[in-house]
């Protein structure tokens, strides 16, 4: 089954690159590992997508209004998010050939398993009773986080030089934006922030990935902000929203697709709900399109205590003030 599918994605690989629609990244010096370009054809499919999705969720709406942030944020955007502490990917390597590998990746392709990737405990475990080996068959070591963020360096003297992070999630521009975004349309809540951006993660990639797996990608993203008492309905709204969606604007078809919810284990512990939706690819099974996640006030709150700044709002029917539950 696995050299099945290997066999079919060299072939999509080769058909992208003959037709020009993607191509690795920097080949005549070699390509980089999980860095792709798109050529002309990729380059209009992609713009496609990316306006189709704006002109639903940004153009035809009234609640939600679209902002573009850059790539690089203020380094204590990602310690109050969490990703400066707890970014990270449990990393195995082959005891025989030295290669690498994401663990959670494995768990799945050769368990239909779903672990957190950074669950050092359960990849242990797995290994220890023999159930986890390499793709080669060989021994693995015992797992080892590495963080994601791919750092960066600001500054025009050496030694005086500041460490930022390329975004590791697109979103964090928009948490960071929420209070001038609110003041600044006069716009009561609840309402959305819609943005097209670039995310990079210094990801354990293998060959047979392709665009599944990159190091730098596009995302794009709603955050619905509301009333704590209206985030259920507003999540079961959203569901709706994106899942017609993929039928009814991309026409792709419903025997296709499947939602799939987080497990306890993997959902993020501030996280009240967590949904996937999934796609059937042919010869490679489920893989996530979107997530939806119910995020409570967790976002908002870390960056007021990190920042000082006040992120909740006041409610000019009730007079109370209250910070926002994020969708």
């Amino acid at each position: 089954m696995s050299e099945m599918k290997n066999n079919l994605m060299e072939k999509i690989v080769s058909l992208c690159k003959r037709r020009g629609f993607v191509f690795p990244n920097s080949e005549i010096y070699g390509g980089m590992n999980a860095l792709y370009d798109y050529g002309p054809l990729g380059a209009l499919l992609r713009k496609n997508i990316f306006d189709l999705w704006w002109r639903k969720m940004v153009t035809e709406r009234e609640d939600v209004f679209g902002i573009d942030g850059r790539i690089i944020l203020h380094p204590k955007v990602w310690e109050a998010s969490g990703h400066v502490s707890g970014f990270a990917d449990a990393l195995v390597e082959d005891k025989k050939t030295h290669k690498r590998y994401a663990a959670d990746k494995l768990i799945e392709e050769q368990l239909n398993l779903s672990v957190k990737s950074n669950d050092i405990e359960a990849i242990s475990g797995l290994i220890k009773g023999g159930k986890l080996k390499s793709p080669e068959g060989n021994e693995l070591t015992m797992p080892k986080n590495f963080n994601l963020l791919v750092p960066a360096y600001l500054g025009t003297v050496e030694g005086e030089k500041t460490q930022v992070y390329l975004k590791g999630e697109s979103c964090q521009n928009i948490y960071v934006n929420f209070k001038q975004v609110f003041e600044s349309m006069h716009k009561p809540l609840p309402f959305g922030i819609a943005q097209v951006g670039r995310a990079f993660r210094n990801e354990i990639t293998s060959s047979g990935q392709f665009l599944f797996r990159q190091k730098e990608f596009d995302q794009m993203d709603v955050q619905y902000f509301c009333r704590p008492e209206d985030s259920s309905r507003f999540y079961e709204d959203w569901k709706t929203i994106r899942w017609n969606w993929y039928l009814n604007d991309l026409g792709l078809s419903e025997k296709r697709l499947k939602w799939r919810q987080h497990a306890d284990e993997e959902r993020a512990f501030y996280a009240k709900d967590a949904w996937d939706i999934t796609y059937d690819f042919e010869g490679m099974g489920f893989k996530e399109l979107e997530g939806l996640h119910d995020r409570g006030d967790y976002d908002l709150s870390q960056h007021q205590k990190f920042s000082g700044k006040e992120m909740a709002v006041f409610d000019e029917e009730t007079k109370e003030k209250y910070t926002p539950w994020v969708i």
